[in-house]
Order: structure tokens, then C-alpha cells, then sequence
């Protein structure tokens, strides 16, 4: 399933979330007796939800769930030990766990074990076999001080009162109970408890977590990582209880897991073939899943071939069985069903000497398919699963659309017949409120746009606030470094090289931190600005559409629309923190600058860390060239670079460069020879010292020469020494910092053009506010304005069957747009 499938489930999930939060609304407003419908609705709707999410989580991370399943007896816990070719798990006498254990791909093994926390196991463990046992009030019972005598009481009650209660679950959940009462002590002394990790030879020590017939139970998971899933690194691997198991709750978390994974191998024993009993129960109620048949992703595994005398022996049990499974209609094909056995695997990858299951096998003739059963995932995997994931996911999104649908009839019944003529003068204030704001708000957006693209003060704003965040080191600052230095050297000499780094990661950070705050204040000025803006547009509206309130206006003076309540209803249907994303603009000044501030003040002169940090930036650095004002596209000079690598100062190589270009200019007219020289230039090559050249040349083609002897010559070619002392590398830094505020100044609020980005977020803010106006949200907001108008003059409410009305009828539109949008996606 490739991406765009994974953007239309995104689609798909975003509208039904849209779809329940309107669907929770309607709740509040129907009437009582159609509550419940709509409850069920809800709850069937955020089920289909929760399956469409983990099916994309899934797709995203590439995941295949795999259950192991089959009775108690069959071998599952062998079978799984040879299936990773080690002893990992308890044996299956032993095993008593009450939880999931997983088996995934990790290069190392290891097992972890999770535990609940207290409230978990109360809630989720606890609680929930009192809720099967129908026992009163679950939810308040308390764990520490239920005693085996009101178990007792309670199925002598049931016995009595409710026998096919008291048949299900006698000697099954009021064992589980009791096992509970009985060791309550040693398992809250496990709940809460960190994870415990062990190595995969320490299973001694992890084993009383698996088959403690007390402890077991305050385990949440344990997962157990091997190297030997490597061709199947993103399989993950349940390992189910037993289908005979005497646990309730252990088989409905067997049919929910089957229902939910990818594949399902069923361990059996060679020898009993038929499915019947515990087994059969269990299968048929994991018949369908979203409309997936559980054979269309079962594999078989006969165990324990080396039980039986002779090799004809084994090709009956397996004619037998496949004969029950098409009887059964579970039949796939022949390759889902592998025959061989567990431990006659483990003994042919083992060292010992002695393998009497593995020679009866070879001795058969009866190859060991356990082999071949990984590369069957392989394949189904690749062949299989997205097919049937795909239908799972239209049958589901199938179910989505018949349960809105539903909802629709149900609102459809319920919005009545709306009369406009009951309070008219409120509709008639309502729309002429609307139009005025929408005309206005438009006014707004041509204002912003016409001011800050003119004035260019947000820019002016912005260099001064991150230039003033940029100063030389402070004296307590370089005092604090040296102290550093000199801590770690037995010697009194100073350590230049280890002073620039710290001191240049100190300062980085300090500066970084300022300039975030400083363009976060700058930008939450204008942004409240345009706020206070428009607050005053939506007082305005509502004070010149007054007069539509025929019984109201005259009751109400200027002074009330400066009142809280007022200021409160309009802040809350603005919404100025949802709406206006100021830290989106603070993203892009960190964006431009964040490169330089690395490079220039954090990276030290000369360095590598400086050269490659140029290397990975290059795009974004070389870019704030062409905002230099002395670019020039016709000549390839970057001084950005050259002020990056060499530390010569803007400003002065701007103006030598000038002069550079001018007297080249006076001695040539063909441009291109202007290029030729200009080529020649790199960042090594100091401009100063070339215009000082140029001024002793009369011939252009001698200037060549200059050049390329400058280029060899450290000296003269302006190359900045290593730092021989700590004023050496304060001085070093200072130029650097001159020149983050020269490129501030000169490139980079240019580049990031926060006049643009400001108008466009302001565009934005605006243009969802009017959207609003036409949304139930504005209905809420004139309800609420109309009773604050109301109490003014201490009249009636907003007619408030009305105003349901309404809200019912626009989430009744809402969800049929969402439908015609789900169906237009499948």
C-alpha cells in the first residue's frame, strides 16, 4: 500500500474526527430519548477509527503481526523455540502467563519484562473479572480489602440467581479471582515496578515471570528480541494462550488478537487432527474481521510427527486434516499446512549427542517443515497482506459511511422545521452583522498589505532587536571559560585552542537564546496590533448594526462595549492563539540565520567543523549573497563565503571590491575579461590587498599574475592565523561577530522578507476569521452577544430552541458533506 494510500487514510481519519466532535455537539442538543441511538453511533464510529488508525500506523512503520495459536498440549512454546532457534521460553507445563508475550527482530537478544502499574491491574485486570461476574458496582471495588469470602457470597448468589453466569465462569474466573486474593501481596510488590531487561541465557531468572502462578499475573508484556527473525526484521510475533485455557479472559484476548493480526499459525498435534471443542469455539468466532475470512491468513502447523510409528502414518493425519478443514471451509491451500516436529528441530541445531526425535524423522524419511515456514511468512507477506489489508480498510471505512449515515437520518428527523420569523430582529441584526464584518475584515487585509509592504519598519524592527542580542563575550562570561580551561590542565600555560571552542558554545547558545526572544517580542507587538485591530472592527460592526435590535439599541451606550464581558465574548470567537501563527515567521528567521549564527560564532576560525558546516548549509549561506548590496549576478565573488572562511569584514571588502570593480572597469569595456579576472578570485584571495595591487598596474593583463602569486602566499593573501593567546581568540571572535551583524543587516532580514511573511500570515488569520462567520460558530457568538445585549436591559434570552434549531440543521449539512468527501476518497 504506497503513500497515497497512507494521505488518503490521513484524509479519511481527519474527517472523521471532524465527524465525531459534530456528532459529540448534536448529542448535547437532541432530544433525551434519541440520545442513546446517537451514543451507539459515536461509540461504533470511534471503534472503526481506532482499527483505521493502528492498520496506517502499521503501513507507516511496515509492521506484520503474527499470532501463534493452539492448545495447551500441542507444543506452541517448543515450536516457538525452534521457530528462533532457541530455548526462550518456558517450557508449556510450565507456563502459566496471563498477559501477551511478543517475539521481535533485534540484533541482540534480550527479554524484557513490563509491569502494570497499580491502577492498571486494579482497572483493566481486576475490575474486569468482577464486571464478567457480573459483580455490583466493579468500579468502586477495592482491591486491598476484597476478601475470598464476598467472592464466595457472590457465587452462592449467582448459583442461586443467575446459573448460566455461574456455569461460565465457576472454576475459571472464580479461580482467577481467588489465585488473585491469595497472592495479592506478591503481586502489588511487582506493580509499578521499571523493566526488567535479562540476556536470553538468564532465563532462569526471567522464567518465575512467565510461569509463577502469582507473579505472572502483575506482568503486562513481556517481549522477547532475537537475531534469528533477521529475514523478518519487521514481524511481530504474539504468542497467544492456549485455546483450552481455563481463563475467560484469556479467551476473548485470544479472539481480539486474531481478528487484529496479519497471520495466524496454528500449532497442532499431528495425531489429533479434528478441530473441535475449546478450539473450534475460538475459530468460529474469529470467523470474519471487517470482512476478511480467518483462512485467508492461517498457516498449520502439525507438531509432534516424531509421536507416530510410520511415515504413512503421517501422510493419513494430514489427508485427514485437510479433508476437516475444507469441510470446515478453512481450507486456503496445501502450503499453509507444514508438517514436522518442534523438539526434533531444536535437537538438529543443538550440540548434543544424543537426538532420538530428530534421527526417528530422518530414519521416516518425513522432512522437518519448520524450516520453510519463515520463508511462507516471506511470501505471504509480500503477496498477501496488502490485499487483504486493502479490503480490510474498505470494509471498514464501508461501516464508517453506513454509521454516518445513520446519524444523518437521525439529525434529519430532529432539526424540525426552522422558523425564521420567531425573533427576526435578532436574524436580521445576525446577517447585517455578518456582511458588515466581512466588508471590513477585507478593508483590513488590503490596509496590512498596503502598510507593511510600503514602510519596510518590520525589517527595520527586526535588524535593530538581533543586532543588539549580539555583543562581544562578557568579561564574567571569558573569566568563567578560562576558569574552565585551567581546570582541566595540570600546566599554567594557556589552552587557545580549547578557550575558542568553549567560549564560542557558550556564547552561541547565549546569543541564539536572545535572538529567539527578541524576534518572538518583535513579532508579538505587530501581531497584537493587528488584534487590537481587529477587536475594534468587531465593536464598530456591532455598534453601528445596533439599531436592527429595534427593542435593545436604545438601552445601550457607548461605555458597555468597553466592558470585560464584551471584550471576553469577542476574544473567544476570534480565537487570536489558534488563528495567528506568528511562530511560524519566528521559524524563518531562525531558518536564515540559525546557519550563520553555527558558523560564525559557534565554528572557530579555520576549523573543519567551520569548512564542513559551510558544506552542509551551502544552499541557504550562498543564498544570503544575493541579497548582498553589492551582488552582482554577471561576476562570480561571494563575499559571504569569504567573510565565513577568511574573517575579513564585510563592510571594507564591500568597499575594496568596489574599488576593485571600478578600476578594472576604467581600464576595459568588454565585460567579459571583467569575468575572466573576477574568476580568478576565491575566498583566500584578499580583495584589499588586490586593489592596492591594482592601483601600481597600468596593463589589466598583468593583474592575472598579482593574483595568482597572492593565492600562494599565506602572508599576503590575508589568511587569519591560529589564535596564539586568549586575547587572540577574543579578537577573533569580536571580528566574527561584527560580521554576523554586517550580514543581519545587509542579507539576512532581506532574505527572510518578514514583511511578506507577515502580510501572508496576517491574509491567513484573516481570511479563516471570515470563513468563521459563516460556520455555527458565529451562531454561538451571536447567541452570546444577544444575551449580553439582553441583560443589559435585563430582558429575555436568545430564543434558545431556535439557536438548536439551527446547530442541528449545520451539523446535519456538515456530516453530509463529510460523507460525499469519505465515498469520493474510496
Amino acid at each position: 500500500m504506497g503513500s497515497d494510500m497512507l494521505n488518503a487514510l490521513q484524509d479519511i481519519t481527519d474527517r472523521i474526527n471532524i465527524a465525531l466532535y459534530k456528532l459529540k455537539e448534536a448529542h448535547k442538543l437532541i432530544p433525551d430519548d434519541e440520545k442513546v441511538k446517537l451514543e451507539d453511533y459515536i461509540k461504533d464510529l470511534n471503534n472503526q477509527k481506532k482499527k483505521l488508525d493502528w492498520i496506517s500506523e502499521k503501513l507507516k512503520q511496515g509492521y506484520i503481526e503474527v499470532a501463534f495459536a493452539g492448545l495447551e498440549k500441542a507444543g506452541k512454546s517448543t515450536f516457538i523455540n525452534a521457530f528462533v532457534e532457541m530455548e526462550i521460553l518456558p517450557s508449556a507445563h510450565e507456563r502459566t502467563t496471563f498477559t501477551i508475550t511478543e517475539l521481535r527482530y533485534s540484533p541482540e537478544s534480550k527479554v524484557e519484562i513490563e509491569f502494570y502499574t497499580y491502577s492498571e491491574f486494579v482497572n483493566e485486570v481486576f475490575r474486569k473479572m468482577l464486571e464478567e461476574i457480573k459483580y455490583s458496582n466493579p468500579d468502586t471495588v477495592s482491591l486491598d480489602s476484597f476478601s475470598e469470602r464476598d467472592l464466595e457470597e457472590h457465587f452462592k448468589f449467582l448459583q442461586e440467581q443467575d446459573k448460566a453466569t455461574y456455569a461460565l465462569h465457576a472454576n475459571r474466573t472464580e479461580t482467577d479471582l481467588k489465585d488473585i486474593i491469595k497472592g495479592k501481596d506478591r503481586i502489588t510488590s511487582l506493580l509499578g515496578k521499571d523493566k526488567k531487561i535479562f540476556s536470553e541465557s538468564e532465563i532462569e531468572s526471567y522464567k518465575k515471570y512467565i510461569t509463577d502462578k502469582y507473579e505472572s499475573r502483575a506482568v503486562k508484556r513481556v517481549t522477547i528480541y532475537t537475531p534469528k527473525l533477521e529475514n523478518l526484521k519487521n514481524i511481530i510475533i504474539y504468542d497467544l494462550p492456549g485455546f483450552d485455557s481455563p481463563t475467560i479472559i484469556h479467551s476473548k484476548f485470544t479472539v481480539e488478537t486474531l481478528k487484529k493480526v496479519d497471520a495466524i499459525v496454528f500449532v497442532r498435534k499431528l495425531r489429533e487432527p479434528s478441530i473441535k471443542g475449546p478450539e473450534l469455539d475460538i475459530v468460529n468466532q474469529v470467523k470474519e474481521e471487517d470482512g476478511i475470512s480467518i483462512r485467508e491468513k492461517t498457516f498449520f502447523f502439525l507438531n509432534q510427527a516424531d509421536l507416530v510409528d510410520r511415515k504413512e502414518e503421517v501422510i493419513e493425519d494430514k489427508e485427514k486434516f485437510i479433508n476437516e478443514l475444507k469441510e470446515r471451509k478453512l481450507f486456503e491451500s496445501e502450503d499453509r499446512i507444514l508438517i514436522g516436529s518442534a523438539k526434533a528441530y531444536l535437537e538438529s541445531i543443538s550440540s548434543q549427542d544424543n537426538k532420538p526425535s530428530y534421527d526417528k524423522l530422518k530414519a521416516f524419511g518425513v522432512d522437518n517443515e519448520i524450516k520453510y515456514l519463515k520463508k511462507r511468512l516471506e511470501d505471504f507477506n509480500e503477496r498477501n497482506r496488502i490485499p487483504i489489508l486493502e479490503r480490510r480498510v474498505h470494509n471498514i471505512i464501508d461501516m464508517m459511511i453506513q454509521t454516518i449515515q445513520k446519524a444523518v437520518d437521525l439529525l434529519d428527523k430532529n432539526k424540525g422545521n426552522i422558523v425564521r420569523t420567531i425573533n427576526s430582529d435578532t436574524h436580521y441584526f445576525s446577517d447585517k452583522l455578518k456582511y458588515s464584518l466581512i466588508s471590513e475584515l477585507e478593508n483590513l487585509q488590503i490596509q496590512s498589505k498596503q502598510e507593511y509592504l510600503k514602510n519596510g519598519n518590520l525589517s527595520q524592527k527586526l535588524k535593530q532587536n538581533i543586532v543588539e542580542c549580539i555583543n562581544p563575550p562578557s568579561e564574567d562570561l571569558i573569566e568563567k571559560i578560562k576558569q574552565m580551561v585551567e581546570s582541566e590542565t595540570s600546566t599554567l600555560e594557556e589552552k587557545p585552542d580549547s578557550f575558542n571552542l568553549k567560549l564560542r558554545d557558550e556564547l552561541s547558545k547565549e546569543i541564539e537564546a536572545k535572538v529567539r526572544e527578541s524576534t518572538y517580542m518583535v513579532l508579538d507587538e505587530e501581531t497584537n496590533k493587528i488584534y487590537r485591530r481587529i477587536v475594534d472592527i468587531f465593536k464598530r460592526a456591532i455598534r453601528d448594526n445596533l439599531p436592527y435590535l429595534k427593542d435593545i439599541h436604545s438601552t445601550i451606550s457607548p461605555n458597555d462595549f468597553e466592558s470585560e464581558e464584551v471584550n471576553e465574548i469577542i476574544d473567544k470567537f476570534i480565537d487570536k492563539n489558534n488563528l495567528f501563527r506568528t511562530y511560524e515567521i519566528s521559524s524563518l528567521v531562525m531558518r536564515f540565520l540559525g546557519d550563520i549564527l553555527e558558523l560564525l560564532v559557534k565554528n572557530p576560525l579555520n576549523s573543519q567543523d567551520r569548512k564542513n558546516k559551510l558544506q552542509q548549509s551551502k544552499g541557504e549561506v550562498y543564498a544570503l549573497w544575493a541579497f548582498h548590496p553589492s551582488f552582482d549576478q554577471n561576476l562570480k565573488v561571494n563575499f559571504v563565503e569569504k567573510a565565513i572562511l577568511t574573517q575579513e569584514q564585510l563592510k571594507e571588502i564591500s568597499t575594496s571590491f568596489n574599488e576593485f570593480k571600478n578600476q578594472i572597469g576604467a581600464l576595459v569595456k568588454d565585460l567579459r575579461q571583467i569575468e575572466e579576472i573576477m574568476s580568478l578570485i576565491t575566498y583566500s584571495t584578499p580583495i584589499s590587498i588586490i586593489v592596492q595591487k591594482m592601483k601600481e598596474l597600468e596593463k589589466l593583463e598583468n593583474l592575472k599574475n598579482v593574483i595568482k602569486n597572492l593565492d600562494g602566499n599565506q602572508n599576503e593573501n590575508g589568511k587569519t592565523e591560529m589564535p596564539n593567546s586568549y586575547n587572540d581568540v577574543i579578537s577573533e571572535i569580536n571580528l566574527d561577530l561584527e560580521n554576523l551583524k554586517e550580514l543581519i543587516n545587509s542579507s539576512v532580514i532581506k532574505a527572510i522578507n518578514p514583511e511578506k511573511a507577515f502580510v501572508n500570515s496576517t491574509s491567513i488569520y484573516v481570511r479563516n476569521l471570515r470563513n468563521k462567520l459563516h460556520k455555527e460558530e458565529y451562531l454561538h457568538f451571536v447567541q452570546e452577544l444577544r444575551e449580553w445585549l439582553s441583560s443589559r436591559k435585563a430582558e429575555g434570552q436568545f430564543e434558545e430552541k431556535v439557536l438548536k434549531l439551527y446547530r442541528i440543521k449545520d451539523i446535519h449539512e456538515d456530516l453530509k458533506e463529510i460523507l460525499k468527501n469519505i465515498q469520493g476518497v474510496i
